[in-house]
């Protein structure tokens, strides 16, 4: 991902798991002392795929280099599972700030 953009992140999940159906889902993306956290309110969710949008203020909020992104959940039966982490690059911008 590029710092300064807007993303649409797309996370598939293997799993038996109905995403559908869960109570509450959380995608975690930490940096060092930085974390965005994106709940089930403020994302797209099919059967096994969840897809968040990133705004120019969170991907300006890290740094050029590595974040960490990992998926939680509930289910409906009150289960809690986790992904494993995955490492997704950031690219640094030439200039910084939001285009308005």
């Amino acid at each position: 991902m590029i710092r300064g953009t807007t993303p649409t992140i797309k996370l598939r999940i293997e799993s038996e798991i109905d995403l559908r159906l869960c109570k509450q889902i959380w995608v975690t993306m930490r940096q060092a002392d930085k974390e965005i956290t994106k709940t089930l309110t403020e994302m797209a969710v099919e059967k096994n795929c969840i897809e968040i949008n990133l705004s120019q203020g969170d991907t300006l909020a890290l740094d050029p280099g590595v974040v960490y992104v990992q998926v939680r959940g509930l289910t409906a039966a009150g289960s809690a599972f986790a992904t494993g982490i995955a490492a997704v690059k950031v690219e640094r911008i030439l200039k910084e700030g939001e285009i308005s």
